[in-house]
C-alpha cells in the first residue's frame, strides 16, 4: 500500500489521540481509562502502548504535571490480539465510549457503527423513557494524513468525502 501513497500512523498519533480523549472527557482523576486495542500486530502494540511511553510523550506536549503523575495510575491498555472472528472484534468496538482509528475500512466501519449505536442507560423502569439517560456522542478520531500529498492515492481520495465532519482528524506530527 505504501507504493501508492498510503501512510500508517505512528505512536505519536495514538498518544495525541489518547491525550485528546482524556482532556475532552475532563480527565476524571477518580476513574480508570481503559483503552481496548484490536490489532493484527500485537508485538508493535505491546512495545508502544504502555503508560511509561505515554508519559514520556506527554512531557514533550506541555501536559500538566498533575496529569502526567496520574497517567501511570489510571491508564490501562487491553490488547485484544486473539479475536479470530472479526465480527466479534467489530461488535466490541461499536460498544466503546470513544474510538481512535488507525487506517482502513475495518476501523472506519467500527467508528461509523459506534456513532450510530444508540446506547441508552435506564436507571429505573425499562419501559419508562423518562428514566433513561441519553448517551453523549462518542469522540471518534481518525488519522488525518492517511496518504502522501501528490501520491497516486491522493488523486482520488478526499478526506471530506470519507470522514464525517463530526469526526476529529489528528496527525502524527
Amino acid at each position: 500500500m505504501a507504493e501508492v501513497g498510503y501512510l500508517t500512523p505512528n505512536e505519536n498519533y495514538f498518544y495525541k489521540a489518547i491525550l485528546y480523549v482524556m482532556k475532552k472527557t475532563l480527565f476524571n482523576f477518580n476513574k480508570f481509562y481503559v483503552f481496548v486495542v484490536c490489532t493484527d500486530d500485537p508485538k508493535w502494540v505491546k512495545h508502544n502502548f504502555e503508560p511509561a511511553r505515554l508519559i514520556a510523550f506527554a512531557k514533550t506536549r506541555k501536559v500538566p504535571k498533575k496529569t502526567i503523575e496520574l497517567i501511570e495510575k489510571i491508564v490501562r491498555f487491553e490488547i485484544m490480539q486473539n479475536i479470530t472472528a472479526r465480527d466479534k472484534a467489530l461488535c466490541l468496538l461499536t460498544l466503546m465510549d470513544h474510538m481512535i482509528m488507525s487506517v482502513g475500512t475495518f476501523g472506519w466501519w467500527a467508528a461509523f457503527l459506534n456513532e450510530n449505536n444508540f446506547k441508552h442507560f435506564c436507571t429505573q423502569k425499562l419501559n419508562n423513557p423518562a428514566s433513561c439517560i441519553a448517551p453523549k456522542k462518542p469522540i471518534l478520531i481518525y488519522f488525518k494524513t492517511p496518504f502522501r500529498e501528490g501520491s497516486p492515492v491522493s488523486a482520488y481520495f478526499s478526506l471530506e468525502d470519507h470522514f464525517p465532519s463530526r469526526w476529529i482528524g489528528i496527525s502524527s506530527d
